[in-house]
């Protein structure tokens, strides 16, 4: 969650969301997104991503590990714990304490961001 907030502080948030869960930036059928399985072995794989995409890595990293974004990843799993979901299924989206599924999630990503605009 922090390497793509880090990600959406250059503008770049959709395409590190593809890159983690799918392994491109490409439009991939949300079956074939497999990729993130990798990040078990590979925890520091979006900073790799982060530098395909070029992205400034001293903001992206002085971002990632920023208090906002700490607060943020913070806020959003207190509405996952506190909403009572099974941790059976994981990964779930939430998106404004909502769960939303896999298949509409970048829609609903990008219904959210508009409201900010």
């Amino acid at each position: 969650a922090r390497y793509a907030l880090a990600a959406h502080k250059q503008g770049r948030y959709k395409d590190m969301y593809h890159m983690i869960f799918c392994g491109t930036t490409e439009s991939v059928p949300s079956e074939k997104c497999k990729a993130y399985g990798a990040l078990k072995s590979n925890e520091d794989l979006p900073l790799e991503y982060a530098k395909q995409l070029g992205l400034d890595m001293n903001k992206f990293i002085q971002d990632m590990e920023s208090p906002a974004v700490s607060a943020q990843v913070k806020l959003e799993m207190n509405q996952f714990n506190n909403a009572g979901f099974p941790r059976k299924g994981v990964p779930k989206f939430l998106l404004q304490g909502k769960e939303v599924r896999w298949t509409s999630l970048m829609k609903s990503v990008e219904d959210e961001l508009a409201k900010l605009k």
